[in-house]
């Protein structure tokens, strides 16, 4: 498959679109790469630290498992998750991240509580 087959004329375009274009490409480019190496699957992995290469074997070969495919990890560092990990595999999200635990405890206590209604009682 040719680049423009892809992306198509980039003469005239934003600096906006030709990144687009660009992110279409690497997209194309992972996708045939894992093609040819049998890898069937990738999970994006979220941590505030970078896991240690023994957790990182741990996980992948439990994901693999899991899924029964060949899974590839991703690994990225985000400090907006507070601590543990989310795990995205396709259409499929895993958080067991700290952030999403504290808004679940949030919401749990304010439907318990009856707080952020609007009966006057605020």
């Amino acid at each position: 498959m040719k680049a423009d087959t892809v992306v198509g004329d980039t003469s005239g375009k934003s600096i906006e679109e030709i990144v687009a274009i660009a992110s279409k490409l690497q997209e194309e480019l992972s996708r045939l790469t894992n093609q040819l190496t049998s890898i069937e699957m990738v999970a994006e992995v979220k941590t505030v630290v970078p896991l240690t290469p023994d957790l990182t074997a741990d996980l992948q070969k439990k994901l693999s498992r899991l899924t029964g495919k060949n899974v590839l990890l991703k690994m990225l560092i985000d400090e907006s998750i507070l601590g543990g990990m989310v795990i995205r595999m396709g259409d499929k999200v895993l958080d067991f991240s700290i952030c999403s635990r504290l808004d679940k405890l949030r919401e749990k206590f304010v439907s318990d509580k009856g707080l952020g209604s609007d009966d006057g009682n605020s």
